[in-house]
């Protein structure tokens, strides 16, 4: 499949993890479509073996998609389930290519083409892996209406459906466009293109209408920051 594609080189093979962080030391590739599962150490510690040391892109592949999560900790362009299909390597591989466009000095010369970097920052078009129970699902960040709090993990809404992502408030708003995005209550943020009433509410705060009609209370010390971002005036 990779040979089909033109700006891609196969430099090295390898049939292990240690043969993989030879590999990635002495070659320095782009890109590395790194299999979970391997003799001798598995995917995910070869990506922490080699750190911040030019950490090419990482695109795992396995059989086994309880492995999803700890590929995007560790910073994965995208996730790949065996058996591989053309349509869905491009897309990871389109991935890579715009994480490359992104980073300073664009694409650089070498024998494993134009691809490299690691997970660009949230923004347009940017994706979050959202648990479905039997299966996760990728969603994207621009259908998001807003994030609950709920036990360890959040709960987000997106157009009417609500999903499971195994994160914390702190790191959701860590990752999500600040732009876009705001903190109303310590249990919920808001997508600010969903706002569209904001009414006033016990004790000086708000109570905020979204696009999809659900009602959402802001918190005292959240109230001031908001109204800037809505560029509030009357």
């Amino acid at each position: 499949m990779l040979a089909t594609e033109p700006d891609v080189e196969v430099i090295a093979e390898c049939g292990s993890g240690t043969e993989a962080l030879g590999a990635i030391k002495e070659r320095k590739p782009d890109v590395v479509l790194l299999d979970v599962q391997m003799p001798d150490g598995d995917g995910l510690e070869v990506a922490a073996q080699v750190g911040d040391m030019a950490l090419p892109s990482i695109i795992f592949v396995t059989a086994f998609d309880e492995y999803a999560l700890r590929a995007f900790d560790a910073a994965a362009v995208d996730y790949l389930l065996k058996p591989v299909r053309r349509a869905r390597l491009r897309t990871a591989l389109a991935r890579a290519r715009r994480v490359v466009a992104s980073r300073p000095g664009g694409h650089r010369a070498g024998p494993a083409g134009a691809i490299v970097g690691t997970e660009a920052p949230a923004g347009r078009g940017a994706r979050l892996l959202v648990d479905r129970g039997r299966h996760m699902e990728v969603a994207s960040v621009d259908d998001i209406d807003w994030v609950e709090a709920s036990d360890n993990h959040v709960i987000v809404h997106l157009r009417s459906e609500r999903h499971r992502y195994r994160r914390t408030m702190e790191q959701v708003m860590d990752r999500l466009p600040a732009d876009r995005f705001v903190r109303v209550h310590r249990s919920a943020i808001v997508n600010l293109d969903r706002v569209k009433q904001v009414h006033p509410w016990f004790h000086g705060t708000w109570l905020l209408v979204l696009a999809d009609g659900a009602k959402i209370a802001t918190g005292r010390h959240y109230r001031e920051a908001l109204a800037a971002r809505l560029n509030l005036f009357r």
